[in-house]
């Protein structure tokens, strides 16, 4: 017998092989309360545009956190030669000073609210998250319009934002994924183009302050900006929008610039091991949804893969350090575009869901991300964790449709002993 000092219990251990049964042999001197938990209401999925412009994206449900992301539409994806690194140094600057407050004063404000915020860039978009207690949303909102809508109150505060910014340049330099997915989109896209582009300038010192303000005179205007939200309702976010979106320039969505799929080749050389990136084309929207069951495919057979949506289609790929690994994804992907039945399908299906899934009901910005996404991509957001309508045969056409776009390769480090772009491209046919 074994005696537990804190409620006198008496209990006998019995074990079978793995498995154990603990049993009770005195009633619990108290009842516990099962009564069923009180039914929540289903999240409700919202999306409307306000008079002036701004796009608002919701997902309500009944919670003590709210989480916002402030998305301006452009990037790097807007940049033209004289502003290249301009996006990524107004993110390193997005909470730096104003023409209102200082940088000091804007971080304590939001201190002073119990909120975490953050601000990052993509090459279609700069954004600014908070996340905070849901009956102190007024005032969040208050300040990221604040922050938002006016510009720093003189160039050097962006000169003195690249300190920030030299992190980011930092990473870069320190990581080989991060330098593979530069060069792939280069490959990808044209290395002058919009997608093609650096998210980085070749040196920041070569970024100016000047330029970056002309990008966002460009860039910040109502119907540049997109507000998903994730533990607030669409009326109520809207409200607050309208009440304090009056700073911000009112002027209609930029159209993000054309870059179509080149597929090419970028090569850099330099010391130590070999790594590579493979990537092909993919679709936008509801036509994009089978490219994330087949991306849990290829990572359930050990590899690198990554899946990259844009508003005008994206980016599926690995990242590897053999040529063996580029022929094993020629392979797995002719294998999928086989008639035969697709090993594993129902799992990778589950699992891809289940991603989103957890993503969109998360409480932080993962949620408002994958809001954006959809908004971004065409896809109806009631359809972003839903995969259910992804068959078999949508897998295989989706692997079809890849082999026949043909790949683009990056390669950094020991150049030499990577196979040719040509070479590469007869694995895919």
């Amino acid at each position: 017998k074994i005696v537990t000092s804190s409620i006198s219990t008496s209990l006998r251990l019995r074990s079978r092989v793995h498995f154990g049964t603990l049993v009770a042999t005195e009633e619990f001197p108290f009842s516990a309360n099962l009564s069923p938990q009180k039914a929540q209401p289903a999240p409700t999925l919202s999306e409307v545009t306000l008079g002036n412009g701004i796009q608002v994206i919701t997902r309500e449900y009944e919670s003590s956190v709210t989480t916002l992301k402030f998305s301006i539409l452009g990037g790097s994806r807007a940049e033209n030669e004289s502003q290249k690194g301009a996006a990524q140094l107004l993110s390193s600057a997005a909470f730096a000073g104003n023409k209102k407050n200082t940088g000091l004063r804007i971080v304590r404000y939001f201190e002073s609210l119990g909120s975490s915020i953050k601000s990052s860039v993509d090459r279609e978009k700069i954004m600014y998250d908070v996340t905070v207690m849901s009956d102190r949303l007024e005032p969040a909102v208050a300040g990221m319009m604040s922050a938002i809508s006016s510009p720093p109150y003189a160039a050097y505060v962006l000169e003195e934002a690249k300190e920030a910014a030299a992190l980011q340049y930092g990473r870069l330099a320190a990581d080989p994924v991060l330098q593979l997915s530069e060069l792939i989109h280069a490959a990808a896209y044209g290395e002058a183009s919009p997608l093609g582009g650096s998210l980085f300038a070749a040196s920041l010192d070569q970024v100016s302050a000047l330029a970056a303000l002309d990008l966002r005179s460009q860039l910040f205007r109502t119907g540049n900006l997109v507000v998903t939200g994730s533990g607030v309702g669409s009326e109520r976010l809207a409200a607050l929008l309208e009440g304090y979106g009056g700073g911000l320039a009112v002027g209609p969505r930029l159209p993000p610039a054309p870059s179509p799929y080149q597929g090419g080749e970028v090569r850099v050389r330099g010391g130590g091991d070999l790594h590579m990136a493979l990537a092909l084309p993919t679709p936008a929207g509801a036509a994009g949804q089978p490219l994330w069951v087949l991306l849990e495919l290829l990572q359930a057979q050990g590899l690198h893969a990554f899946l990259q949506p844009y508003s005008s289609g994206g980016l599926l790929g690995i990242y590897c350090t053999e040529a063996a690994q580029l022929q094993s994804l020629a392979g797995l992907l002719r294998s999928l575009a086989s008639p035969a039945a697709i090993p594993g399908f129902l799992a990778a299906r589950s699992k891809a869901a289940l991603a989103r899934l957890l993503a969109l009901e998360g409480k932080g910005v993962a949620s408002t991300a994958l809001l954006l996404e959809g908004h971004l991509t065409g896809l109806r957001a009631d359809l972003l964790a839903d995969l259910r309508g992804v068959s078999e045969e949508a897998v295989r056409q989706a692997a079809a449709q890849l082999l026949a776009a043909g790949p683009s390769l990056a390669v950094l480090g020991a150049t030499h002993r990577a196979p040719s772009h040509a070479e590469v491209a007869k694995l895919f046919k």
